[in-house]
């Protein structure tokens, strides 16, 4: 039952795969090669990134949001996942294209610059973008965690003191 639904999802994978093979064999590094490099290989790491994030993202970190599960921001997942590191934001508003609020934290969101110039190339329309008021929030909750960061750690050194 699931391959009759499926079966037009298997059109675009298997056009590639044919398409790395014949692309192998014009540029003459052999299409078995290209096949496996170019399709099954990127394919893996692709699905390794994004169960990745899915796991580690709810383990390591800090949450911004109370979203009512365990997902957390996590910066440098974002260099190795091209901004997906900020998994807390994407459970908070999965409807964004970024996936970082604030605008310092956009830098690190790769996909996002891609999607921006592709928007700019008249290519897609990115339908939300974070609000003034979204980024007053995280801004906000921001400081009130750094605030208790210190205050934790004044009551850390009192405490060596005594």
């Amino acid at each position: 039952m699931f391959f009759e639904k499926a079966r037009g999802y298997l059109i675009a994978p298997t056009l590639l795969g044919v398409a790395c093979f014949f692309l192998g064999i014009g540029i003459g590094v052999g299409g078995w090669a290209m096949l496996f490099g170019g399709f099954f290989a990127s394919t893996l790491l692709t699905y390794h990134f994004t169960f990745f994030i899915n796991s580690l993202a709810h383990m390591m970190g800090a949450a911004r949001f109370d979203t009512g599960e365990q997902s957390k921001n996590c910066g440098w997942l974002n260099w190795f996942t091209m901004g997906e590191g900020w998994h807390n934001n994407h459970h908070r508003k999965d409807i964004a294209a970024s996936q970082a609020i604030l605008p310092e934290e956009e830098r690190s969101d790769i996909t996002y610059q891609i999607l921006l110039l592709m928007e700019k190339m008249d290519l897609i329309k990115i339908v939300y973008k974070y609000t003034d008021s979204d980024i007053a929030e995280a801004r906000k909750l921001d400081d009130l965690s750094r605030q208790k960061r210190k205050l934790k750690k004044r009551e850390l050194a009192t405490a060596d003191v005594s």
